[in-house]
């Protein structure tokens, strides 16, 4: 396996540990495996809004209520749903997505894609944003709980980097 990842992947008991004695998270008996994809993202998420209207297009899931974006495992079928949704006359966008939650319904494994064209910092963040998912979720509240867990996340870094090997610096770079 790629050292770059190895290196990350070494980050992780550390990071969780932090996140449930510091800042009482529950990441359970997530990010204990590891599955390299063949490809660049996890999935990939197609969004929706009305012409010249500031309305997403939503659709509803049991267990997380309303959500602004369908996902795709594979490129071509979220491709193909996001030319349908032109054809109906909706502005989209299309993007892959390195990771995302389970909710603490199973464990949630580390994919490749976490790993892949992030920093060791970017890293720490992402695992502390999805495992704020795994702790707190409120459903038909896609943009809370995105928010929650990127000022959560963004912050726990902070915190963990000043307390770690990384040390001060980068977290002050890390901030702005």
């Amino acid at each position: 396996e790629d050292p770059a990842r190895l290196e990350k992947l070494k980050l992780v008991p550390e990071v969780l540990a932090f996140a449930e004695k510091q800042l009482s998270l529950t990441p359970g008996s997530s990010y204990r495996h590891y599955i390299s994809l063949d490809r660049p993202a996890l999935s990939y998420v197609v969004q929706a809004a009305e012409k010249r209207r500031l309305k997403l297009k939503t659709w509803w899931f049991p267990i997380v209520g309303s959500q602004p974006y369908l996902g795709y495992f594979n490129r071509q079928n979220a491709a193909d749903f996001q030319k349908k949704l032109v054809a109906e006359g909706y502005d989209t966008v299309m993007g892959g997505v390195q990771a995302f939650s389970l909710l603490g319904y199973f464990p949630d494994p580390i994919y490749s894609s976490m790993l892949d064209g992030n920093s060791k910092t970017e890293f720490i963040e992402l695992l502390f944003h999805e495992t704020l998912h795994r702790t707190i979720y409120v459903p038909d509240h896609s943009a809370f709980n995105e928010n929650l867990a990127e000022f959560v996340s963004r912050h726990a870094t902070v915190l963990f980097l000043k307390e770690h090997a990384q040390g001060e610096l980068e977290a002050e770079r890390f901030l702005f």
